[in-house]
């Protein structure tokens, strides 16, 4: 690299007494525990993958009652 970047990082705790002391402790408090329980929630589902990319991982296919009625733009054939 031609130009260096110095970044300034502030460490954990100056970081949350900066935001309790802007927000609250409890605002503060309530979101991060909401941002744990929302990483938490989706983090490692696969109930949303379509059958080919369940095919693509390695993983059994999941039962679609519509049959072929589902349309993604990975099923187009050139």
């Amino acid at each position: 690299m031609h130009k260096e970047h110095v970044l300034v990082v502030e460490t954990l705790p100056v970081v949350a007494d900066e935001l309790c002391r802007k927000f609250g402790f409890w605002k503060s408090t309530m979101a991060l525990v909401a941002a744990a329980h929302r990483r938490r929630r989706t983090e490692g589902q696969i109930s949303h993958f379509s059958n080919r990319l369940r095919r693509d991982v390695g993983l059994p296919e999941e039962y679609d009652p519509r049959g072929k009625a589902t349309f993604t733009l990975w099923d187009i054939r050139l």
